[in-house]
């Protein structure tokens, strides 16, 4: 940008999408290595932040899925009222070992493949 240029002064509080348009909006301005890497960083925010909406809903579903789980768990025909935490550690124990086993059997595909 040169000095004879109004640029609009950044406003304190953006919103996301503000920010992204902002961006995309200087580039413009800047050299072309410049304005790629301008570029480039609002796309991966936009990306970014699109993935951490997805994640915080699903999250939000497991979590009200885990609640009605701990609060209605069956034992031998009788409902057993579960510590959220203790099932929530049990859960998150076995997500560990079932991804670790696909993370094996993924890494001994590629390692016998190639």
């Amino acid at each position: 940008m040169t000095n004879t240029q109004n640029v609009t002064e950044l406003q304190p509080r953006m919103t996301r999408e503000q920010l992204i348009e902002a961006a995309r909006i200087a580039a413009k301005f800047l050299p072309v290595a410049s304005a790629q890497l301008m570029n480039e960083l609002a796309n991966r925010l936009d990306i970014t932040s699109v993935a951490l909406c997805e994640a915080m809903g699903q999250r939000k579903a497991l979590i009200e899925a885990l609640t009605t789980i701990a609060n209605s768990e069956l034992l031998e025909g009788e409902t057993v009222v579960c510590d959220f935490s203790s099932l929530v550690s049990v859960a998150a124990g076995a997500l560990h070992k079932a991804y670790s086993s696909q993370c094996k059997q993924d890494i001994e595909g590629v390692t016998n493949n190639g």
